[in-house]
């Protein structure tokens, strides 16, 4: 049996309506996924999390909550923000955000629609 890849992503597990079954389904997936492919999670079980767009993997607060803050509109306005990219420290190429952090970046979704990459806000966060 394969041990989880770490806690970070039993904390993404229960995303606002997600049914029980549907976030057992997920964290099976990545169960599965360590199982057989367990040198994409680095020294320590834990994966350098790279992405364009999705959902943000947040260390801390949700990473669209803060964003609507720094913005000066609160968290009520957090879904009106997507992430579009992420990028997570990894020390064997020689990035690492604060204490193994990451960096996003993330715009209004009215902005990313009219291409407004120029309104994008970057966060970061680290454990």
């Amino acid at each position: 049996m394969a041990i989880a890849p770490s806690k970070q992503f039993a904390r993404r597990l229960h995303w606002p309506g997600w049914t029980d079954a549907l976030s057992d389904a997920y964290g099976q997936f990545w169960l599965a996924l360590y199982a057989r492919h367990p040198e994409a999670f680095g020294l320590n079980g834990e994966a350098e999390i790279h992405q364009v767009g999705g959902i943000a993997w947040s260390i801390q607060e949700p990473v669209e909550a803060a964003c609507a803050k720094f913005a000066g509109h609160g968290p009520k306005f957090a879904d009106n923000w997507q992430l579009v990219l992420q990028i997570d420290s990894d020390v064997e190429v020689g990035m690492e955000w604060g204490d193994t952090g990451r960096l996003y970046l993330c715009a209004r979704r009215e902005d990313l629609a009219a291409g407004r990459f120029d309104r994008c806000w970057t966060v970061m966060q680290c454990y």
